[in-house]
């Protein structure tokens, strides 16, 4: 059942936007990958539409204030970090990959605080 008409906190607005923006990034990355590229690099590019499909529709839901919202999204940062770390072994460190990981982490912190699992009815 939808708590939409629950005031969201800032902390979700930023979730929520921030899922929106990994769901968007997520297809432009698929859309720019090299058209002759090796099974690692297939395999990458459907992850990433999946991603983006699924951040889209947890920014939807989170948005709602929809229980399912929430556990996608948790779900999709804990891929988001794996994936990161994956394409950090294979291509290096970057300041863009520690910001994302710190990104994913500091969301599936803050979707993990009493306060706002009260606001998705999660015990």
């Amino acid at each position: 059942m939808s708590n939409s008409s629950v005031k969201k906190p800032v902390g979700i607005v930023l979730v929520a936007i921030y899922t929106a923006y990994i769901g968007v990034d997520s297809f432009i990355g698929y859309f720019r990958m090299p058209t002759n590229h090796s099974a690692f690099i297939s395999f990458l590019g459907a992850v990433f539409l999946l991603i983006g499909c699924g951040s889209l529709a947890a920014c939807y839901g989170l948005w709602t204030m929809e229980k399912w919202g929430y556990t996608l999204t948790k779900i999709l940062q804990r891929i988001n970090i794996l994936l990161i770390i994956i394409i950090t072994l294979k291509v290096g460190i970057s300041f863009l990959s520690l910001f994302y990981c710190g990104m994913s982490a500091g969301t599936l912190y803050y979707l993990s605080r009493p306060e706002t699992k009260n606001l998705y009815n999660i015990s």
